[in-house]
């Protein structure tokens, strides 16, 4: 409280402002303070007081914070942040802020928010920082710098796809963007039109072909917004999109087949053309030279040369998603059939029209010669045909020997057409002269004329125009009538007066052949043939402006201008051009290559020349392009080297500039204007004898211009050996594991040793880990690493303390105590670090002690026996835990325990008597049935088990087990419930007893059973051998016990009583003899016996062993009648009994009968009121 006065009153006073002291008002929650502030102790609350402001303390402004707390901040270009930018400062008198940005001398805005009255209008990125100030010094305080950036949108758009796309699955693209503060919008378009959906996943329900294109994700945020794409492509099944059209379509042998088929299909199909032949079921491949196929489409190209290529066409088309076929019927009209080929179909056109003979419909211009030759072959195929009519129409007439023989050489045509590509007219029109000239005229007169169509004809002995051996033989043929008695054959201005010349193949006969034919009505000369002899190369060689080069190539380098070389070989036809460039193909085709003048193309060129004779290289050409130094590396690429004192860098520093000519180089050390050395290595001739670091540059320089040019700036520092040399261990440091510390260091050309120290010593260990197999405490104490590099020496320190498990030892382990009593635990702990330990008794824990090390002591209340045991002590640290037990010995009384206390057993058996007891020390046990002592243990203690023989039932009752030792006693009893058959306990002894008339006979029996037995008595006179019932008014029968009582009346009662006792476990009879002396027997009684002694004693009618003496005859007939009567009143009440008991047995039929009834009329309500069961 006296505190809370002094502040009070401190705040009170006037404090020092610039102008002077004023009045002060303290004030809490805005409300002035009058008196004493009274509130109760609560050290986590504070009491704020105010000073009012006519009492402001002045002191400058603080630490200058930035809210948010980031270090960059984004905007949109010509905007703002999405959340303010302000700056705060602790400051009195209040503070005015301004901002300024870096690299500007004039302050960007006023006031504490960055962009309250202003836009970001820069492009770039810019920093900016706070200014607080006021009245008091140091006046003014800076806030840290932060960075303003531009967005232009959401970063990394991307679209991702949910492969594969395979047309009729389900598919999605999903937008992904990184949104500085969450993206707010997306918009999907494909192949550039907006597709109506406006969320983060555009999904396929079912994908199709029209599906695939180029596909954009718009996403927009604050900033702006910008686009991801991906192009997808519908895996699908191949469709056909177009086909030719040649249903319901008439071919003719000779026609050429185009079937052009587009199709559609990703991944690419196969693609399969077969042939089934119409007069066949079996299908064939078509040739692979006669298909064409792209990516998308397929082309078969054939002709029907016979009516074996009529049939099926099938197009088959499969890839991994499925397969169609497309089958095309080629048919054609079938009129009749030769008996030479009867399958041969001959075309219903005339045969006489000009078009029988050719070939396809289209021309021969332009084709390839593969086509042109199949087309040949159809050709000659139908010469075959016209030769054999021809041979029919020379049996008519003489007349026809000229076109047979025009037919028989048709084939110089083929080749005529085949070297002079002439085109289909020509050949139509030599074919239409053998129709009007030699067919057509039969029937008709002869008619002279002069000669036409004259043509010269020309053929290879060996089939080829290649020079060398063999001979070309030239034909000249003319229709003309008479025959034509002169031909000249010209070559090149040279004559030749002969129908057929033959000529060498040499190069000097190449060139142009024509043919005159003459008789005597005119003359007529053949087109003019160009018959080629193919040769060469023998020789090539490289032209520069038409003449021969020898020797290299030297020019200036200048991209706009090149060097053009040509090829120059002799070949016909010509020569195929190849052009190399240091041994790897350039070029090929043409024979002038043009060498841009740029140092890429600097390097040795040769040309080859292929042709009809093999190949041919030319001589290789050195070109060389010069240029000045281009940019001048130094290697290595370090900016910065280290190098010993005096010494030189482990590796030479050099300096390399692309330059031809050769450069030289020379060393520049910075702030000198002099050379420091020349020569590419900076260190090659000098060593480094400064001690503070230098900077060099490196200047390569040539003849061409611009002749210098300079590397950049290296750093050349002098190194004492390695950085950083640290020690780290493989924590944690524990006794007995292994352990080890690793030496490191930034060696910068590689560390040379290592060397190792323990407390000052050398240690024989050279390598970088220094292990443990086995730490021990002994290995404690400071480590020194020194670690050698090309620059020096250099050492790294570490102190261990090798950490190990607790150890816990005692001056004793057990003892033995009294209840009640303490027990002292008084024990040591060694370890490193402190352990923690933890005392039980058993698995009780009886405390935790914290960080213990040395001896400690902890006392246990022993109250009782239960407190008897082990008492353990562990101890743990991080290096491991120890154990210690303690066994404490407490005297107690004994406690006798047994799974059960009873047990029922049939005799004879054995009787297990198992049983437990708990004490201390061992305690002497006796075993009693009832009273009878059965045996003596001593020292007992756990479990003991003692077997009694169970002979009958006298062995029943309870078995009391007792055990002593010093501390007491406990005793426990163990009932045996038998099952045994009858046995005899005790009954009246009639033996050696004389009985008269008129006694009372007492004959009691106890007996033991289990079951309960059943009783019988019977009776046999004396004077006969039947047995008789004994009348059950003269018994009284209880659970163990049995009494026979009746009046020996007559000496008919005499004789041998029997008692049987029965149970289902077996049974027993008693017999008792009940006899009287015998005297005489009367004639009218035979049956009575008289008793030897007078009548008149008093002794003769005794009933029982007791006697009826000082009883007066009166008074022993008034009992015998009291007792007669009690006999009837029994009788009377037992048959009383019998007529009851009959009468409910009567009502329990008739309700047991009812039972039933219903039972079977309402089964359901039986079920409810008895249940199920």
């Amino acid at each position: 409280m006296n505190e809370l006065k002094n502040t009070v009153a401190l705040l009170s006073q006037v404090l020092y402002l610039e102008d002077g002291p004023k009045t002060a008002s303290v004030l809490r929650k805005k409300h002035l303070v009058s008196g004493d502030i009274f509130e109760k102790e609560d050290t986590s609350m504070t009491i704020l007081l105010n000073c009012s402001s006519s009492c402001n303390p002045a002191y400058p402004p603080g630490d200058v914070t930035i809210t948010p707390g980031n270090d960059t901040f984004y905007t949109k270009r010509g905007g703002k942040p999405l959340h303010d930018i302000t700056c705060e400062a602790d400051c009195v008198p209040e503070c005015t802020y301004t901002w300024y940005r870096e690299g500007y001398r004039y302050w960007y805005t006023a006031g504490n928010s960055l962009f309250a009255t202003r836009s970001y209008y820069y492009s770039g990125s810019s920093r900016f920082q706070c200014l607080a100030s006021n009245a008091i010094e140091p006046y003014r305080n800076y806030s840290r710098l932060i960075t303003v950036k531009v967005k232009d949108g959401p970063d990394n758009v991307t679209i991702i796809p949910s492969l594969p796309a395979i047309e009729n699955s389900t598919f999605t693209l999903t937008c992904v963007a990184s949104c500085y503060h969450g993206c707010q919008s997306y918009s999907w378009y494909h192949d550039g039109r907006s597709v109506n959906q406006r969320t983060k996943v555009l999904e396929f329900h079912r994908l199709s072909k029209e599906d695939s294109g180029r596909y954009q994700c718009q996403v927009t945020d604050y900033f702006g917004e910008k686009s991801g794409y991906y192009t997808m492509t519908v895996q699908c099944s191949p469709i056909v999109v177009r086909h030719s059209n040649v249903a319901h379509k008439e071919f003719r042998v000779g026609d050429l087949l185009h079937l052009t088929v587009t199709f559609m299909a990703n991944p690419t199909a196969e693609v399969l053309w077969s042939f089934v032949p119409w007069n066949q079921n079996t299908s064939l491949e078509v040739q692979t030279k006669q298909i064409q196929t792209h990516k998308e489409s397929t082309k078969l190209v054939l002709i029907l040369s016979d009516t074996h290529k009529f049939g099926k066409y099938i197009l088959e088309l499969k890839n991994e998603l499925g397969k169609i076929s497309k089958e095309f019927n080629i048919q054609g009209p079938i009129v009749a059939a030769t008996k030479t080929d009867p399958g041969t179909l001959i075309s219903s056109r005339d045969s006489d029209s000009d078009g029988d003979l050719s070939m396809s419909p289209t021309s021969w211009k332009g084709k390839t010669n593969a086509l042109r030759e199949i087309e040949m072959n159809t050709f000659l195929l139908q010469q075959d045909k016209l030769h054999e009519e021809v041979q029919k129409l020379r049996l008519e007439g003489q007349r026809f020997v000229i076109g047979a023989k025009l037919f028989s050489n048709i084939h110089y045509i083929v080749k005529r057409l085949e070297i002079d590509n002439m085109g289909t007219a020509s050949f139509i029109g030599i074919t239409r002269v053998i129709c009007l000239r030699s067919f057509c005229l039969a029937g008709k007169s002869n008619k002279y004329y002069a000669p036409s169509i004259v043509s010269i004809f020309y053929s290879s002995d060996n089939g080829d125009m290649q020079e060398g051996k063999g001979y070309i033989n030239i034909t000249c043929y003319a229709d003309c009538n008479p025959e034509c008695d002169r031909y000249v054959i010209y070559h090149n201005g040279r004559r030749y007066r002969t129908k057929e010349k033959r000529i060498k193949k040499d190069r000097t006969n190449s060139g142009l052949y024509k043919c005159e034919a003459l008789n005597s009505l005119g003359r007529s000369v053949s087109n003019t043939t160009n018959i080629s002899i193919h040769y060469g190369p023998k020789t090539t060689s490289v032209l520069r402006n038409y003449q021969t080069i020898s020797g290299d190539i030297i020019e200036k380098e200048d991209p706009s201008m090149a060097i053009p070389l040509r090829c120059w070989s002799s070949c016909n036809p010509s020569c195929e051009v190849a052009w190399y460039k240091d041994g790897q193909l350039e070029s090929r085709g043409n024979p002038v290559i043009e060498i841009t003048r740029d140092r890429r193309m600097s390097g040795v060129y040769h040309c080859e020349a292929s042709g009809v004779e093999g190949k041919v290289k030319s001589t290789q050409v050195n070109v060389t392009i010069q240029y000045p130094p281009g940019d001048v590396t130094i290697t290595p690429g370090d900016d910065t080297f280290y190098t010993k004192l005096y010494g030189k860098p482990l590796h030479d520093i050099t300096c390399e500039a692309d330059c031809v000519p050769e450069c030289s180089y020379r060393w520049y050390r910075e702030g000198y204007r002099y050379t420091y050395t020349t020569g590419n290595s900076l260190f090659a001739t000098r060593s480094y004898t400064y001690r503070s670091s230098s900077r060099f540059q490196c200047l390569a320089s040539n003849s061409i211009k611009p002749n210098n040019s300079y590397s950049r700036w290296i750093t050349v520092k002098v190194k004492d050996g390695p950085d950083n040399v640290t020690i780290i261990p493989s924590l944690p440091v524990i006794d007995n594991r292994s352990f080890t510390l690793t030496c490191t260091a930034n060696c910068y050309h590689g560390c040379q040793s290592y060397s190792w120290y323990h407390n000052w010593r050398s240690m024989n260990q050279r390598t970088k880990v220094l292990e443990f197999h086995r730490l021990s405490k002994e290995d404690s104490g400071r480590y020194r690493c020194q670690v050698t590099d090309y620059f020096g020496t250099k050492s790294g320190y570490y102190t261990m303390t090798a950490q190990y498990k607790p150890m816990i030892t005692s001056t004793k382990n057990q003892t033995t105590i009294t209840a009640p009593d303490l027990l002292d635990l008084t024990f040591s702990v060694d370890s490193f670090p402190s352990s923690n330990v933890t005392i039980f008794h058993e698995t009780k824990t009886l405390t935790h002690l914290p960080n213990v090390t040395g001896q400690r002591s902890f006392n246990v209340s022993i109250e009782s026996c239960l407190d008897r045991g082990d008492y353990r002590i562990e101890a743990v640290n991080d290096a491991g835990s120890d154990r210690f037990t303690f066994i404490a010995n407490v005297k107690y009384k004994p406690m006798i325990t047994s799974t059960k206390n009873q047990t029922t057993i049939t005799a004879p058996d054995l009787l297990d008597l198992t049983f437990s007891v708990d004490s201390f020390p061992s305690s002497n046990v006796t075993i009693f049935h009832e009273t009878k002592t059965l045996t003596h243990l001593p020292h007992v203690t756990g479990q003991r088990s003692f077997n009694v023989s169970i002979e009958s039932c006298l062995d029943r009752g309870d078995y009391r087990i007792e055990a002593v030792n010093d501390a007491g006693f406990d005793s426990f009893i163990f009932i045996a419930n038998l099952k045994c058959s009858p046995i005899v306990v005790r009954h009246s002894n009639v033996a050696h007893k004389e009985f008269r008339v008129g006694d009372l006979l007492h004959l009691t029996v106890t007996f033991m059973a289990n079951p309960t037995a059943e009783v019988q008595w019977s009776f046999v006179p004396w004077n006969q051998n039947t047995s008789l019932e004994v009348q059950t008014k003269q018994i009284q029968t209880h659970k163990e016990s049995t009494k026979l009582v009746l009046i020996l009346s007559d000496t008919k009662k005499f004789g041998k009583y029997i008692l049987e006792l029965k149970n289902e476990l077996g049974k027993i009879s008693k017999e008792f003899n009940i006899q009287g002396p015998i005297v005489a027997a009367t004639k009218t009684d035979p049956g009575t016996t008289v008793s030897s002694r007078d009548s008149d004693s008093d002794g003769d009618r005794s009933m029982s062993p007791t006697s009826w003496k000082g009883k007066t005859n009166a008074l022993r007939e008034t009992e015998m009648n009291t007792f007669l009567l009690q006999q009837d009143k029994l009788h009377e009440e037992v048959q009383k009994l019998r007529l009851e008991g009959d009468v409910l047995r009567l009502k329990r039929n008739y309700y047991v009968i009812k039972l039933q009834v219903l039972m079977k009329e309402h089964p359901d309500i039986i079920d409810e009121v008895f249940g199920e069961d």
